[in-house]
């Protein structure tokens, strides 16, 4: 028997886990491609909430996994890709993939390593902007840092 407290818990879990995802790859890719207004903040950020939002409820309404940005974006970002014309070209050829999904296991899952070591330098070359010299800011920045890499996901290092 699961009781409307169980429920309750569950859910918030589940939205702090995706909002911290969602904010940790979204400043992260913001940054990277120079998005971020003039006080290093996300601009239209509500919209890209709700969309991520909307996005994960359509998932669970559907059985399948939730939709969400992922923070391989920022290989994209770092190539140039800075409209959502990328996005359209990239969910285009993931069209076209479903049809070589069984050719696609041939290649290992090894050769994804250097997309996601050039996802690594994007990411760091971001803690140049990390005031060091605050430790309010400096430790829970270290701290995340270091917990990523161990957990293998954002959110982990995040939360």
């Amino acid at each position: 028997q699961v009781g409307i407290i169980t429920i309750v818990l569950l859910v918030f879990t589940l939205l702090l886990s995706d909002f911290f995802d969602t904010m940790g790859t979204v400043v992260g890719v913001s940054s990277e491609a120079g998005l971020l207004d003039e006080n290093g903040k996300v601009p239209n950020l509500g919209r890209v909430l709700l969309i991520d939002g909307a996005a994960a409820v359509a998932g669970g309404a559907a059985s399948a996994s939730s939709s969400t940005s992922y923070i391989e974006s920022a290989a994209g970002v770092g190539e140039g890709a800075r409209t959502g014309f990328a996005s359209l070209v990239t969910g285009g050829l993931f069209a076209v993939a479903l049809f070589l999904t069984p050719l696609a296991t041939v290649v290992p899952a090894q050769a994804a390593a250097p997309a996601l070591v050039a996802v690594g330098f994007l990411l760091m070359a971001q803690v140049r902007h990390i005031d060091w010299e605050r430790y309010e800011i400096a430790i829970p920045a270290f701290l995340t840092i270091a917990v990523m890499p161990f957990t293998y996901s954002i959110t982990n290092g995040i939360g």
